[in-house]
């Protein structure tokens, strides 16, 4: 996996964030996501939208 942040020095702003999703073998879904929860919900809120959007239970959603 590969992760990129700021703007790679070009001086411009990224066109993009980026997500990745993998869905493991027992069943649960891995999202790694470039952003860090400093107490808004951030990762809660991200597991949330995933496990809706896959259908899973969001205990199964694992954000690293």
């Amino acid at each position: 996996m590969m992760h990129n942040s700021g703007t790679g020095g070009t001086g411009r702003k990224p066109e993009h964030s980026a997500a990745f999703v993998k869905m493991n073998g027992d069943g649960s879904l891995s999202l790694s996501v470039g952003v860090s929860d400093t107490g808004q919900g951030n990762v809660t809120a991200l597991a949330q939208i995933a496990a809706e959007e896959m259908g899973l239970p969001i205990e199964s959603v694992i954000v690293n």
